[in-house]
């Protein structure tokens, strides 16, 4: 044993030797004497350098390898590598070949207890070394090629942590590396083989599932990339994602900034494939991760948009010139562009079983009235319409009276308008694919508003209101009454009026009735041409085809000339309300007017107009009614009503989307 105990104490003495800090030059030329001085010819420290540090590949193998000739060339033929590697001392030489039989078995031989002394007194440092476990051990030998060049011994640094001098990288050995800790943790390649193989089947599965359901159809892109983590398969529809988009936004941070695109994408739901399908239609990107069984969706819907531009149906001379497109995402920015505060709410909401369509509930939160608002959230959750393309079609399905040819709901394609409807407690309802937004609650003398009145000056603004008003009940009353007076009561008329109608009437040989329906049908005809064709055409055709068919009839004696001039000013009539739904309402409402006069005269009208101011009084919007501010009244309403008084008298919400307190 006293043997044992001077080869460690000169072990542990080469040992501190080794952590004392020497300078280069003195530790070349200390090394180098003392390997001259124990080795004695320098071929012989030249070749004993090179053996120790192996840096020639085929010494390497003669050392590593099992080649007889090679293990023979080791062992020592040579007598002076023989002396070289045995020492010069003589208790060391004796210690290393074991002149004594039983300490030659202690050092060869499978004796636990000797083998111990042997390998050293500290478990631990011999345990991080050697190895016990043979998986472990062939782990930490394994394929990769720095940790075998480590536990060869060509790295030094990594060398000495082995020779356990340097306590960091001696805790490096430990396993607390992360590669070599999966690597010590999992030793059976063939099991973590089998479990990446498993998972990638398993994606595989759904990308199968997910390439039936968007079977037939013909823009669906499946796009393999290799990445750091492996293949990454892309899904998208090619015609609602911009190719340039995709390329800046998904294909390049995933080829070069894979754990940026990991941490910031939203995370899909694999085992939902009807999820990801309704995502991938909807425009999003779907990304399968093959090696890490993982699934995230990026939004890249970028379709092509029609830009702002101005409005073709509510045109103004003084005010804002832009107009809503068919981008919801757009409407609602110009929208907040003009209310910036946070009490502006947005309410999202899908409708439409087939098209599942994108509708936005906008309202001010402290200015709404919250019965009318959880009213229409009741009416809109209870919709069950396949699918909706305008916002005018889910006005007429929720409106209070489907039957009443009289819009129970604003609409509007100007900003500017819909930003002071919001300011005034409305709710409004915007579309995607819809140009229109829809407001709520209205009243029946708010369809003969427009934006321009608050641009105007009161005076001008409060003319055309009466204008505006006034006109909707001539526009309906005015053929009628030609009806009533040449049909029934043609005393209620001058007698030089009455002369010129007969004469003018001296070559028609039809009734009243029946001549203006003829000419209101042709008037109708001209205008649904003329806005089913181009604008330049349409024009020409309305104004050309109205002068020469005119002409035309009464020269042939199928009209007379005087209506003809009734016709033209009911129909200039009829486009002076600002709201086109109003204008088609009058223009439906005259026919029953015409019918009444033509069967029962001057009482015919007025049974009409009693039975369309009954159907008013009782017609609600959003459950409030449809005649407010008229009835019930409110004196602040009346400040903004027919005349519309100076701005610093409106300051006040109108009653019927008031608040309650």
């Amino acid at each position: 044993m006293s043997i044992w105990k001077e080869l460690w104490n000169k072990l542990m003495e080469q040992a501190n030797k080794a952590k004392q800090p020497v300078k280069p030059d003195q530790q070349d030329k200390e090394e180098q004497s003392v390997s001259i001085e124990k080795q004695g010819k320098p071929d012989d420290v030249k070749s004993q350098q090179k053996a120790i540090e192996g840096p020639d590949p085929s010494q390497q193998k003669a050392i590593e390898g099992p080649d007889p000739s090679q293990q023979k060339a080791i062992e020592g033929p040579d007598p002076s590598q023989q002396k070289a590697i045995e020492g010069p001392d003589p208790s060391q030489q004796k210690a290393i070949e074991g002149p004594d039989p039983s300490q030659q078995k202690a050092i060869e031989g499978p004796k636990p207890s000797q083998q111990k002394a042997i390998e050293g007194p500290d478990l631990w440092q011999q345990k991080a070394i050697e190895g016990p476990d043979p998986s472990k051990q062939k782990a930490i030998e394994g394929p990769d090629p720095s940790q075998q060049k480590a536990i060869r011994g060509l790295d030094p640094s990594q060398q000495k942590a082995i020779r356990g001098l340097d306590p960091t990288q001696q805790k490096a050995i430990r396993g607390l590396d992360l590669s070599q800790q999966k690597a010590i943790e999992d030793p059976d390649p063939s099991k973590q083989k089998a479990k990446e193989k498993l998972a990638d089947n398993q994606v595989f599965v759904n990308l199968n599932l997910i390439k039936q359901k968007l079977k037939n159809i013909g823009d669906a892109v499946y796009k393999d990339i290799q990445t750091d983590e492996g293949t990454v398969t892309m899904i998208y529809l090619s015609t609602l994602v911009d190719s340039k988009k995709l390329l800046e936004s998904v294909t390049l941070p995933i080829t070069n900034e894979i754990e940026h695109v990991l941490s910031t994408f939203d995370c899909a739901d694999k085992n939902n494939i009807d999820s990801m399908v309704m995502s991938i239609v909807e425009g999003e990107t779907i990304l399968y991760f093959h090696q890490l069984n993982h699934v995230l969706k990026v939004k890249t819907f970028s379709p092509q948009e029609r830009a702002i531009s101005t409005s073709d149906t509510e045109t103004t001379v003084i005010g804002p010139q832009d107009a809503f497109t068919e981008s919801l995402q757009t409407n609602l920015s110009m929208i907040k562009r003009r209310i910036t505060q946070p009490g502006l709410k947005t309410v999202d909401r899908i409708i439409g079983k087939e098209t599942n369509t994108k509708i936005s509930i906008i309202y001010v939160e402290h200015l709404v009235n919250d019965e009318n608002l959880k009213r229409l959230e009741d009416r809109i959750a209870k919709v069950d319409y396949p699918g909706f393309f305008d916002i005018t079609m889910l006005k007429q399905i929720i409106e209070d009276d489907p039957y009443s040819p009289f819009p129970q709901y604003f609409h509007t394609v100007r900003p500017d308008s819909t930003a002071l409807w919001l300011l005034d407690g409305r709710i409004v309802i915007a579309m995607d694919n819809s140009p229109n937004v829809m407001v709520c609650p209205t009243s029946f003398l708010e369809m003969f508003f427009s934006p321009e009145d608050f641009y105007n000056r009161w005076t001008t603004a409060s003319m055309l209101r009466i204008l505006r008003f006034f006109g909707f009940f001539i526009t309906i009353m005015l053929t009628p009454m030609y009806i009533s007076t040449l049909t029934y009561h043609p005393g209620l008329m001058p007698y030089e009026l009455l002369i010129m109608l007969q004469e003018s009437r001296s070559r028609v040989p039809f009734p009243p009735v029946i001549e203006v329906l003829f000419i209101e049908l042709v008037i109708e005809v001209l205008r649904e041409s003329g806005s089913r064709m181009p604008s330049k055409i349409g024009q020409t055709i309305g104004i050309v085809g109205g002068i020469v068919i005119g002409t035309a009839a009464v020269e042939a004696g199928l009209v007379s000339n005087t209506l003809i001039v009734l016709v033209a000013v009911s129909a200039l009539l009829s486009f002076l309300m600002p709201s086109f739904l109003m204008s088609n309402a009058s223009r439906f409402v005259r026919y029953i007017f015409i019918l009444s006069a033509g069967v029962f005269g001057l009482f015919g009208q007025m049974l009409a107009l009693a039975w369309l101011f009954n159907h008013l009084l009782n017609l609600t919007s959003l459950g409030t009614p449809y005649m407010t501010p008229v009835i019930p009244r409110k004196m602040t309403d009346l400040y903004d009503g027919i005349i519309r008084f100076p701005l610093h008298f409106i300051r006040k919400t109108r009653g019927i989307a008031r608040a309650k307190k």
